[in-house]
């Protein structure tokens, strides 16, 4: 009983969690898989320990050398427990606990069978141990299963949600110049959308930052006002997006297009977990001509199908992917987002980058192998010492690679495929054949 308990007061926390900070814990499906791991950390790491003894008698006496196998299935429930937690490898782990759960069953039977004591406990009886291994069976099984695929538009699939934009606008009509409290936006917030709430989260925005937000540039917010009425134009065009994207990544599970006003901090971005989203700053637009491709960037992350453990962008520079990784991750999905949108032909092109080209590949091969963005991406709000030098290049140098490697493919179906599920980014770059002037 005590591992029910450890998985259920788990489960309550990353739930918690996700309802407060972390939205790539809003999903029962994640929150129970991570439940699930503490909870087969925790018997993983009783194999070990002073229970070790009463775990060898449990083994029944037809199985040869016990304390081994004790030691053999304590690891192997330690690293389930770990794949449980690593994306691409989390149904493969849920599967394997799955068959030793069923092959520990015996051991289970035939300590009730003796009266065995587990800790100064008796074994749980069979009547309760059994539908608790079915229960773990099935919740192993149901955390790890895709959502089922729908369309865009279809009910309870995919969509372009744009409420939160009303609301806003209905809000900052109320304000008063006087109100430095802006305490009008508080039903903004009080209606939020899921998408909403993910960005609340997300960047950790509330009224006092959006008050201030407003205050300082109210000709961007009042511009809001304007832009909402065109953002009901882009269903055909996104529809379009979502159905070449589907076409080239068949399985893929696209998230829903949320509209929201923000602080100023992204024009475009994505959570992950079991119910992602596009979170796009209305704040930020000026026209709805560029939405398409600025959506379909996003929705191409959502295709791409990367190792995660190579693409971690923040916290210290010993975990985080190498600089090549995360501009290939950038600029591949500028480039699917222009085959979403149906322009392929002419590349991109960037002026100044174009005009540099030779000297930004240099210095580019001195840096793309280590963890230091500050030069290349992410770097559009720190513009010291950089002179001319436009920000976020390393968007260029990935789009510029990517762009290599489809133009020297022969198949260039199977380059699309390719360029989704990258695993390898240093021979991706390698195979693309780039160099200053080798595609137009």
């Amino acid at each position: 009983m005590i591992p029910l308990v450890v998985m259920t007061i788990a489960l309550a926390g990353f739930r918690t969690l996700g309802v407060l900070r972390y939205d790539s814990l809003d999903s029962w499906a994640v929150a129970l898989r991570y439940a699930l791991a503490v909870m087969f950390l925790f018997t993983g790491t009783m194999h070990f320990t002073r229970t070790r003894t009463a775990l060898i008698r449990m083994v029944p006496p037809w199985v040869p050398r016990p304390a081994l196998v004790v030691a053999l299935t304590g690891v192997f429930e330690l690293a389930g427990a770990t794949g449980l937690l690593v994306p691409g490898l989390d149904r493969i782990a849920a599967y394997a606990l799955i068959a030793l759960l069923v092959a520990m069953l015996p051991a289970n039977v035939h300590a009730v069978r003796e009266r065995l004591e587990i800790e100064g406990r008796l074994a749980t009886p069979l009547p309760l141990r059994i539908p608790l291994q079915l229960f773990w069976i099935g919740a192993l099984w149901w955390c790890v299963q895709d959502p089922p695929l729908t369309r865009f538009g279809e009910p309870g699939g995919p969509g372009i949600v744009t409420a939160d934009v009303a609301h806003f606008v209905a809000a900052y009509a109320r304000l008063a110049p006087t109100d430095t409290t802006c305490a009008a936006l508080d039903d903004y917030f009080r209606q939020a959308s899921p998408g909403l709430r993910s960005y609340r989260r997300k960047f950790t925005v509330g009224p006092p930052a959006l008050c201030h937000a407003v205050r300082r540039d109210p000709a961007r917010y009042a511009g809001v006002q304007s832009i909402a009425p065109m953002l009901d134009s882009i269903g055909e065009p996104v529809r379009a997006v979502y159905a070449r994207l589907g076409s080239l990544a068949p399985g893929v599970q696209f998230p829903s297009v949320y509209f929201v006003v923000g602080t100023g901090i992204s024009a475009g971005n994505k959570t992950y977990g079991a119910e992602p989203k596009i979170l796009m700053g209305a704040e930020f637009i000026r026209s709805v001509e560029g939405l398409p491709m600025a959506i379909a960037h996003e929705l191409a992350h959502a295709a791409q199908r990367y190792p995660s453990w190579k693409l971690i962008g923040s916290g210290p520079s010993w975990i985080r992917g190498s600089l090549l990784a995360q501009c290939i991750k950038e600029g591949s999905a500028n480039f699917i987002a222009e085959v979403a949108v149906g322009r392929m032909l002419p590349p991109r092109s960037h002026a100044w980058a174009d005009a540099h080209e030779g000297e930004l590949w240099r210095e580019f091969q001195r840096d793309m192998h280590g963890t230091d963005y500050s030069r290349w991406i992410y770097n559009g709000g720190d513009r010291t010492g950089s002179g001319d030098r436009p920000a976020d290049l390393g968007y260029y140098m990935g789009y510029r690679i990517t762009w290599a490697y489809y133009q020297h493919a022969r198949d260039k179906g199977q380059a699309i495929r390719d360029i989704l599920t990258i695993d390898d980014f240093e021979r991706f770059a390698r195979e693309s054949g780039y160099a200053p002037g080798s595609v137009p």
